[in-house]
């Protein structure tokens, strides 16, 4: 390894502090194999590439939970994409099961639900989406909202995948700080 090639624990320390370029590194750094893996697990592609945005989300929203001391990088990221993986695949088992038997009562009508935002709330939500993504971001969270995958946007924009799974998880870090907090 190069003397100035910083190691994962500095990386995860530097990380903790704030610091962007050691987001970038360790994205870059495990991303190929995090969807190498995703893809041998899930069978799917875009699946795969799901599984890799969720697994780097949650280790960067939880990133303070992890002990240098007494972990290693690419085995606790692999534990996470491993559990994503297993939520995708469940997921897909439960919308995937197949005819239902005839002796089986049918399901209630649903109750109405409430929403799990106030309209002040998704007001406040949206004129925050507006602060801090640029035009670009804004344009790939509505394709998202239109229900497009990240090669879907993608071909769409004519960008990386890549480069719309780092958009994404920049636009859902700072997304989770705005509802996180107290209205």
């Amino acid at each position: 390894m190069p003397e100035n090639t910083p190691t994962d624990r500095e990386l995860v320390c530097r990380l903790v502090a704030g610091d962007a370029f050691a987001w970038r590194f360790i994205y870059d750094k495990y991303h190929d194999l995090m969807r190498t893996e995703a893809f041998r697990q899930l069978g799917d592609r875009d699946d795969a590439e799901d599984a890799v945005q969720e697994s780097f989300y949650r280790f960067f929203t939880y990133r303070a939970r992890f002990n240098p001391d007494r972990d290693s990088l690419r085995p606790y990221l692999m534990t996470i994409l491993r559990n994503v993986c297993k939520d995708i695949y469940r997921r897909r088992v439960g919308r995937d099961c197949g005819p239902r038997d005839e002796h089986l009562p049918e399901p209630a009508a649903p109750e109405a639900e409430e929403p799990l935002l106030r309209s002040d709330e998704r007001e406040q939500f949206w004129k925050a989406v507006e602060s801090f993504c640029d035009p670009r971001g804004r344009e790939i969270l509505a394709l998202i909202c239109k229900g497009l995958r990240n090669k879907e946007i993608a071909a769409a924009l004519g960008m990386k995948e890549t480069t719309i799974s780092s958009y994404i998880c920049d636009i859902k870090g700072k997304a989770s700080k705005v509802v996180s907090r107290p209205v």
